[in-house]
């Protein structure tokens, strides 16, 4: 017996309010390009995207929403898949029964489910899983794809929220839960962005193991997004004229880019295009680095910048 294929869809919002179902768009390494749709055979960003499931159980088409993250939606779907591989392989009973939160579907030639209500909350799952269980489990997937500075990241607020948890099963996590580890971070000192940060990583946590909608966007913490701090040009200048040869290089590279540090770090000749005076920042995974947000873009630099480069690359 065949295994059902399950397929994975992101649903946007049209610019006629309506709501559409699309291929997600993924990234080479065959990670999720997030919240990007393919219309019409382009990437197009939609953060109000959500991911869904289509999968035939029990003889049924069903839609299952998975939440609005990537790693979350592909972990929701290796799970599924992973599930009716053991339906049909006999190892688990199939259930006839409505699946709660998703929608029966009798497909019709492109045609899409009606779109259902935003936010919906994700089916939980049936089978306990230990707290601990599920953030390894989550660890694991996002080991294989982030930089090293996501995972630590990843590990430090995951590992202090089961520390700290009074729920030993993350299927017992309620809302209170969450409120009383916001508390407890903003007693720390933590800032509200941090905060923030730390409750949308564990809620991404939660969405992976079909756990959504505790928390309101009301309860969420508030911030304030700080705008940067530019130099001058005067202290430009004085930066410049300290600097020695091979740090001068490095700022005007900065400078001339408005790369991040890590696309700077990652950058190789390759990048550079002498004659279109653009450089790219590329994803390099035999490196361990993947631009921020999946973006590899192409960007125009200075005259200047570009003849530092070309006598540099001369020398080498």
């Amino acid at each position: 017996m065949k295994t059902p294929k399950v397929r994975l869809y992101i649903r946007v919002r049209q610019s006629d309010g309506r709501y559409a179902y699309h291929d997600p768009a993924w990234n080479r390494n065959r990670t999720l390009r997030a919240n990007y749709a393919l219309i019409d055979g382009l990437p197009e960003h939609h953060p109000e995207g959500m991911y869904y499931l289509r999968f035939l159980r029990g003889g049924r088409r069903l839609w299952e929403s998975v939440g609005p993250e990537p790693d979350g939606a592909l972990t929701a779907l290796r799970n599924t898949e992973h599930d009716l591989d053991a339906i049909t392989l006999g190892r688990k009973a199939t259930n006839s029964s409505p699946v709660p939160f998703s929608i029966a579907f009798a497909p019709t030639a492109r045609s899409a489910p009606t779109p259902l209500p935003h936010p919906v909350a994700a089916p939980t799952t049936s089978t306990p899983v230990s707290l601990n269980d599920a953030i390894e489990t989550y660890l694991s997937e996002v080991r294989r794809f982030r930089s090293k500075r996501t995972i630590a990241a990843c590990e430090h607020i995951l590992n202090l929220f089961a520390a700290t948890c009074s729920k030993t099963v993350i299927q017992e996590i309620e809302r209170g839960d969450l409120l009383d580890h916001m508390s407890m971070l903003q007693k720390k000192g933590l800032s509200p962005r941090t905060v923030f940060n730390h409750i949308e990583r564990i809620g991404t946590l939660l969405k992976a193991n079909r756990i959504a909608g505790l928390l309101a966007a009301a309860d969420k913490p508030k911030y304030d997004e700080k705008a940067p701090d530019a130099y001058d040009a005067d202290q430009l200048q004085k930066l410049f004229g300290a600097a020695f040869p091979e740090e001068r290089m490095l700022f005007e590279f900065f400078l001339g880019t408005g790369f991040r540090e890590q696309e700077v770090m990652f950058s190789t000749w390759k990048d550079v295009d002498f004659k279109g005076k653009v450089i790219t920042v590329r994803s390099k995974p035999a490196m361990g680095f993947r631009p921020k947000d999946k973006e590899e873009r192409s960007v125009p630099v200075p005259d200047s910048l570009v003849y530092a480069l070309a006598i540099r690359k001369s020398a080498a």
